[in-house]
C-alpha cells in the first residue's frame, strides 16, 4: 500500500489498487481481466505459479485469455532474511570469502542490509530490471518495436553484462509441455520413498532465471512439492485429502513402487504449490 502511494504521487493520472494477499489467493477470474502481467517477485513459488496459472488461462479460440507475462524477479541465495541462522551462514560464507582474497569491511551487520535489500546497489539493479519490464510492456502494448525473445540476463556484481537470448520449448515441460518426464527410481523404493524424493528432486525441473547470482543447492529445496497426491490412468495411489479418501490410501504409502506401478507407466502428481500437474515415466532402476 505503501508503494502503490508513492507511485500515484510520482506518476499522476495512474490508477493502483494494492491488495494484500498471496497471488495466490486470487482466482481465474481476477487473472483474466488483465490484458498483460508484470512480475517483480523474488519467490520462485510465486513466480512458477503464476507462469503456469496463465498458461492454463489460454484458450485457442479465445486470444483475449492469452496474457504475456513479463518476469522480472530475482533468483539466487534462497534465504529466509528474517532467520538468523540463515544470516549467519551466508555472512560465514561471505566473511571466509573475505579472507581468501584480502577483502575488508564483511560484517554481519552488512550482510544483513545486502540481504534486506538496504544497500543502494540492490535498489539500482531492480531499477534497471523494473524499467527493462516497462520497455517491454511499451513494446507489446503498442507495437511500435519487435518485443524481446524471449530472456534478458543483467548482471551487474562485477560490471554491468547483459546477455539477450531465446529460450527453447521443451516437449516435457510441466507446464506447456506435452510428453511426460522420465524420473528413475529405485525398485526398492516404497511410495513414501517416492514422495520424498520429489521433494528434494522439485527444482530439477522447475528451475528458470531471470537473474541468475550464485545459488547454494540445499537452500533451494524448501518450496517444493509439498503435499502430493498420485494416481496413474488405472488407479489413485494417495491422496491427500479430503480424510476419509486420505485414509483409504494411506496404507499404500508402505508398498513398494513395483508392486502398485508397472514399468514405464505414467504417473500423474498435483500439489497445492504447482497450479498444474507433473507427469513423470517411470523407470525402474537397480
Amino acid at each position: 500500500m505503501v508503494a502503490a502511494s508513492f507511485v500515484a504521487n510520482r506518476v499522476k493520472g495512474v490508477s493502483i489498487t494494492p491488495h494484500y494477499c498471496a497471488i495466490q489467493d486470487k482466482d481465474e477470474d481476477y487473472y483474466m481481466q488483465f490484458k498483460l502481467v508484470i512480475c517483480g517477485l523474488d519467490s520462485i513459488e510465486a513466480r512458477r505459479w503464476i507462469n503456469a496459472t496463465l498458461v492454463g488461462l489460454v484458450d485457442v479460440d479465445d486470444m483475449d485469455s492469452l496474457k504475456p507475462l513479463i518476469d522480472g524477479g530475482t533468483e539466487g541465495d534462497i534465504l529466509d532474511t528474517d532467520d538468523p541462522e540463515h544470516t549467519m551462514w551466508l555472512y560465514h560464507k561471505a566473511l571466509h570469502r573475505a579472507k581468501a582474497y584480502d577483502i575488508p569491511g564483511v560484517t554481519y551487520a552488512l550482510t544483513q542490509g545486502v540481504i534486506k535489500n538496504i544497500i543502494p546497489a540492490i535498489a539500482a539493479t531492480n531499477s534497471v530490471i523494473a524499467a527493462s519490464c516497462c520497455n517491454e510492456v511499451f513494446k507489446i502494448a503498442s507495437n511500435a518495436n519487435p518485443y524481446l525473445t524471449n530472456y534478458m540476463m543483467y548482471s551487474g556484481d562485477d560490471s554491468i553484462y547483459t546477455y539477450t537470448f531465446e529460450h527453447q520449448k521443451k516437449d516435457d515441460c510441466p507446464v506447456c509441455g506435452n510428453l511426460a518426464k522420465t524420473l528413475e527410481v529405485d525398485r526398492s523404493w516404497t511410495l513414501q520413498d517416492l514422495i520424498d524424493q520429489l521433494g528434494e528432486r522439485a527444482e530439477s525441473w522447475v528451475y528458470s532465471a531471470q537473474r541468475s547470482k550464485s545459488k547454494e543447492p540445499a537452500l533451494i529445496l524448501s518450496r517444493q512439492v509439498k503435499k502430493p497426491t498420485l494416481r496413474t490412468e488405472k488407479t489413485s495411489l494417495y491422496y491427500q485429502a479430503p480424510p476419509q479418501l486420505e485414509a483409504q490410501t494411506r496404507p499404500n504409502l508402505q508398498k513398494r513402487l513395483v508392486d502398485l506401478v508397472s514399468n514405464g507407466e505414467e504417473l500423474a502428481v498435483s500439489d497445492p504449490a504447482f497450479p498444474f500437474t507433473l507427469r513423470f515415466k517411470l523407470s525402474f532402476c537397480r
